[in-house]
């Protein structure tokens, strides 16, 4: 079975709250994203697992499990690819990020893709649609199989980021580590994450002019 990650669990810094609620809750077309992402998955995967990621119980959404890291004190420094690995699923996992509004063509290339390297989903430029002037990880896809590789590489970054040798570790991080057998998949439309509320007020300008 697949288990599918929403991870929710970051501090929010950049986001403030705006709008007076959490980023994974923004509302669009009168629904928030968080249960977009949910009510799609379940459109197009009807029998997997989708675990929310969160450390309180207002992310849980009815016929989700929700999973609260216990694993790292620096929590909030770290990747959620990392800190979600006490969750990762018995056959296959997707660690999706829950700050990010996904298309439907999105969800469904996700749902359907099967791979044996790890494959991350993401834009890595920046975008003509949404007009975000950089690109943006979205999920990552991988197998029981790739678990062992995969942990030894996010090891690796881990001890070289807390030893200061790195500056920075996250997804692209992971992306750009030579020997991780990987693949990705571009995916260039509506979809976005909103870190500032600038990114949120940029994207519905796109939004309201790409739906018409």
């Amino acid at each position: 079975m697949r288990r599918y990650i929403i991870a929710c669990s970051g501090v929010g810094e950049r986001w403030g709250n705006h709008l007076g609620v959490p980023k994974h809750f923004i509302k669009i077309d009168d629904e928030p994203i968080l249960h977009r992402t949910v009510r799609l998955i379940r459109q197009k995967d009807k029998n997997c697992e989708i675990c929310i990621m969160a450390f309180t119980d207002n992310y849980k959404i009815e016929n989700t499990i929700l999973c609260k890291p216990t694993l790292f004190k620096n929590h909030y420094s770290l990747p959620a690819i990392l800190t979600s690995k006490e969750f990762w699923g018995e056959e296959e996992t997707v660690l999706l990020f829950g700050d990010v509004y996904f298309t439907e063509h999105a969800i469904n290339t996700i749902t359907n893709t099967k791979s044996n390297e790890i494959v991350f989903f993401g834009r890595r430029q920046k975008s003509n649609i949404t007009l975000k002037r950089y690109g943006e990880l979205f999920g990552i896809y991988f197998t029981k199989k790739n678990q062992d590789v995969l942990l030894k590489v996010l090891n690796i970054l881990y001890n070289k980021f807390q030893n200061r040798q790195i500056p920075r570790f996250g997804g692209w991080e992971l992306y750009g580590f030579k020997d991780l057998p990987k693949s990705f998949v571009e995916i260039d439309d509506l979809t976005d994450d909103f870190d500032f509320p600038q990114d949120y007020y940029d994207w519905i300008k796109q939004y309201n002019l790409f739906k018409k």
